[in-house]
């Protein structure tokens, strides 16, 4: 897999600390938060932006690439995994 594919996981960490946040109790629950919107957005002030678009041939070998659609199945497969666990963990007598 190519660097510009692992670009597109970054989902994942934010889908991780969800799950850690459904399952858990106490400060931990604020993880997927401060990661959303205080850890993302800064590595983006940090992070030189790249100015030029694909090719049309990059373009191209992209659209062939089934690595692209993998992720985007695997992610959304995943939130509906992860909104089945917060909804069981709502009924929650404790909450």
């Amino acid at each position: 897999m190519r660097w510009r594919a692992w670009k597109y996981l970054s989902p994942l960490v934010l889908y991780a600390a969800a799950v850690m946040a459904f399952i858990s109790y106490g400060g931990f629950i604020w993880a997927p938060l401060i990661y959303a919107w205080i850890i993302f957005p800064a590595a983006g002030l940090f992070i030189k932006p790249n100015s030029k678009n694909m090719s049309a041939t990059q373009e191209e070998l992209a659209r062939a690439d089934r690595t692209y659609d993998f992720i985007l199945y695997a992610i959304v497969s995943l939130q509906y995994g992860g909104f089945f666990l917060f909804l069981q963990n709502i009924m929650d007598p404790q909450l």
